[in-house]
């Protein structure tokens, strides 16, 4: 686990009892910086200011560590054997051999004993899958049905000590999700994918490097708290004679030198975005062969024949019964709905006749594509803060931060509501922004694709003539899907053209986006790091 941290060489003002926090609009959250009370104030101390902002790696680390962590908690408790679950804590062979040691009560020993860390496993596991299935998004809120991690489900669980003024100590549980909200980007979304759109969607996976936005000031703290574990691990695995404490750092530490926007590299686009008649042609064919096979799988008569058209497996996951099955043809409705479909010229063109007749009775239907989109920009709304109050730690009293805003038909609240007493049927609370219902903006898009001028009148190399803008979105669609973005991508590649932009390059023009800036969304955060040397 990386976990090296640069700080500046200047010393940090933060000093304990200051405040800090994440400003976003008028939301302030509010942390008082207590000294652990195993520290002695009178011993000196070192305080720096990490160098750089947190960036996305470092906050993934962090996320991907809770994800771990839950389901090692899970597998230790839900595996069947016991001697697999042994694997997953930190007991020696000595004290298995111990007769305190008690085989049988999981809880007694976990309460004993941390995670073992060194265990692998894989979520794939046939074994683990089914106790945790419920870490993924559930069918119905999966985007062109990518089986994604719900980060929702992500929770930091932690106890903070703090000594309070006549030097009593109390200790006050932190339970705060962790998902990294990097969808404020699309709030200045102008058209369907682009910049800020696309930024909305993959600012974390393809961006690394730059700063991690759309957090509060309770999840930067979860994450100073988190940070402060790990160096404290290294000191120790190093005989180093130093507590340290990770904090926020003063408002106006955690504001100067701030990078404030996104540097945008230079983009001739006119590639990406013009559509010649030969490209649209294997469109259309793609969309007509798509259809077809879809027909052919329903109707061929023998189901082992048509499962050749789907791509099966032998032994899959069935998530109505969370289990493993053994795949039947014969149930190809269901098998349908779990996998894809796949390209097998030879089977069409075995079945050349049953395809003829599949034409003729879809003749309307052939070029009819259908699609869905993430409506980004709505994915934003996370309600309207009415009031502001502090987050009092001495005293536990919380004031209501809450939305007014609904839907006008359903009544629901658009964005989660940020009263921070509020938990969600996700569990969901502390101000945390998030959504209960992702399905809700996943938007169905139906184009009938054949251009307004005939495409056999026009020639192969020339920019396809006739057709719509929504067309044109729908081909991008196509050829650039952002659910299928990878790790190495640039995320410039999924920027598609504005109604004006799209013109332009159907006139032949040239479509060229200078280097700019793009203001971050939120705040972006770094953290203090002080070191105190531990009496003799």
């Amino acid at each position: 686990m990386e976990t090296n941290t640069a700080c500046q060489a200047v010393s940090s003002t933060t000093v304990f009892g200051d405040t800090s926090g994440i400003v976003y609009q008028n939301e302030y959250m509010l942390f008082r910086n207590y000294p652990n009370p195993a520290q002695s104030l009178s011993n000196a101390a070192l305080s720096c200011v990490k160098s750089t902002y947190v960036s996305n790696a470092e906050y993934l680390e962090f996320q991907n560590w809770v994800r771990d962590s839950i389901a090692r908690e899970h597998i230790y408790n839900d595996v069947e054997s016991d001697a697999i679950a042994l694997k997953f804590i930190n007991v020696s062979k000595s004290e298995l051999k111990s007769f305190k040691f008690n085989l049988d009560d999981r809880n007694e020993n976990r309460s004993r004993y941390n995670l073992n860390w060194k265990t692998k496993f894989s979520y794939a596991d046939p074994e683990f899958l089914p106790f945790l299935y419920f870490l993924y998004l559930p069918p119905n809120e999966r985007f062109c049905h990518r089986k994604d991690i719900d980060e929702r489900h992500l929770r930091y669980i932690y106890i903070q000590s703090v000594q309070k003024s006549k030097g009593e100590l109390k200790n006050f549980h932190s339970n705060i999700p962790v998902i990294l909200f990097q969808d404020f980007w699309a709030a200045q979304s102008a058209s369907i994918n682009d910049e800020y759109s696309v930024l909305g969607q993959v600012y974390d996976q393809l961006l690394p490097t730059q700063p991690a936005v759309g957090l509060t000031g309770m999840q930067a703290n979860a994450f100073c708290h988190w940070k402060e574990l790990q160096l404290q691990q290294e000191l120790n695995k190093k005989h180093l004679p130093y507590l340290v404490q990770v904090t926020l750092p003063l408002v106006s530490e955690l504001t100067a030198k701030s990078p404030g926007a996104l540097s945008v590299p230079p983009k001739d686009y006119t590639p990406n975005w013009k559509i010649t008649v030969h490209d649209y042609q294997l469109f259309m064919h793609a969309v007509r062969d798509s259809f077809i096979t879809e027909v052919l799988y329903a109707e061929l008569p023998d189901s082992k024949e048509a499962t050749k058209l789907i791509q099966s497996k032998p032994l899959y996951f069935d998530e109505g019964c969370l289990k493993f099955v053994k795949f039947n043809s014969d149930k190809r409705a269901s098998n349908r709905e779990v996998f894809a479909l796949t390209e097998n010229g030879s089977i069409l063109k075995k079945h050349k006749e049953e395809i003829k007749k599949i034409e003729v009775r879809n003749s309307d239907r052939l070029d009819i594509y259908k699609y869905y989109r993430m409506d980004i920009k709505s994915k934003t709304i996370v309600g309207k803060l009415e009031n502001r109050e502090r987050y009092n730690l001495d005293g536990l009293n919380f004031e209501f931060l809450h939305t007014s805003e609904k839907d006008s038909v359903t009544k629901e609240p658009i964005g989660m509501d940020l009263n921070l007493d509020y938990v969600n049927m996700l569990s969901q609370g502390s101000g945390v922004r998030g959504h209960e219902k992702y399905r809700r903006f996943i938007v169905p898009e139906l184009v009938q694709l054949t251009p307004g001028i005939p495409i056999e009148n026009q020639k192969s190399e020339d920019f396809i003539r006739g057709i719509s803008y929504e067309q044109a979105l729908a081909y991008y669609h196509w050829k650039y899907p952002i659910w299928k973005v990878r790790a190495t991508d640039d995320w410039q590649k999924y920027v598609y053209p504005d109604e004006e932009q799209f013109k332009r390059i159907q006139k032949g023009e040239q479509v060229f986006s200078q280097q700019h800036e793009l203001n971050y969304p939120t705040p972006v955060f770094r953290f203090v790091v002080t070191f105190t040397a531990m009496e003799n």
